[in-house]
């Protein structure tokens, strides 16, 4: 089963992607000399949010629509597959902004999901859902989804 790390292509990311690709050898090494027993594969994949109604790729790169990566953190939030430590520093944050992002209609009569609070970073948030949709997205590849355990 592969080991798959999910990123925002946005802004640095290509020059990221570089990176990961470069020491990506020698991370796997440690991880299987530490956790596991056997080949692991490490699987990178690129993302950028879209504002679109599908997920499309585009040679390596996956492009996501931005209301489906906030929806797959609040499903795993109310599924009870999410559990966020509650030492976590922005744990309260994190789970507030969740419940609160809502559908919202833009000037051109296009539905978005927006927070309730405006003007605010929400990297933190977007790095949990994109961390949540990954695992919905590409599970499904690799185990039985009726058997998936806790995110």
């Amino acid at each position: 089963m592969p080991l798959i790390r999910a990123f925002d292509e946005g802004g640095v990311g290509k020059s990221v992607l570089d990176d990961i690709q470069e020491i990506a050898p020698q991370m796997l090494k440690d991880i299987q000399r530490r956790h596991l027993h056997g080949p692991l594969e490490l699987k990178v994949v690129p993302v950028t949010a879209t504002f679109a109604f599908k997920v499309t790729r585009d040679g390596g790169f996956l492009h996501v629509p931005r209301n489906e990566l906030i929806t797959a953190g609040q499903r795993a939030l109310q599924d009870g597959r999410l559990h966020l430590p509650k030492a976590l520093k922005h744990r309260d944050i994190l789970i507030k902004e969740l419940r609160e992002y809502r559908y919202k209609q833009s000037a051109a009569g296009n539905m978005t999901m927006r927070p309730e609070r405006q003007g605010e970073p929400d990297d933190e948030l977007f790095a949990l859902c994109l961390g949540c949709w990954t695992w919905d997205y590409f599970a499904p590849e690799y185990i039985d989804v009726s058997e998936r355990s806790p995110i």
